[in-house]
């Protein structure tokens, strides 16, 4: 059901006074379920991702210290050795957000070099 309307009164029978709510309803159809149909054969099923923050920051360092901040590049990759993970979804959204924004990746560029995460594994 769907509330489509509302009104209030009040009403007084002698000594009782009477507040009164009007709701106006509508029946809603249900929500069809979704089948899952099969995808065509030039589709690649998009993979969910790890959403969380230290994955998201692992990739900005493999972007920049593995790729050299090209995601073209890491997209070749992942199309030549597979995806294990989210690691596609990451580099096809920011190879879109640094066509939108090409002075993003300086920024980036920076969050990289100000943290020491990949000095220490060098070392």
């Amino acid at each position: 059901m769907r509330e489509t309307s509302q009104r209030t009164r009040i009403e007084r029978h002698g000594d009782v006074l009477l507040h009164i709510l009007e709701v106006r309803t509508r029946a809603v159809a249900k929500k069809r379920k979704i089948v899952d149909t099969p995808a065509a054969a030039n589709v690649v099923r998009m993979p969910t991702g790890d959403g969380s923050v230290v994955a998201e920051f692992i990739r900005y360092h493999v972007l920049i210290r593995v790729f050299n901040g090209d995601p073209d590049a890491w997209l070749a990759q992942l199309r030549t050795n597979g995806d294990p993970g989210g690691d596609l979804r990451f580099a096809r959204w920011i190879r879109s957000r640094l066509r939108q924004d090409p002075a993003l990746i300086m920024s980036i560029r920076a969050m990289v070099d100000a943290t020491p995460f990949w000095r220490a594994a060098e070392a």
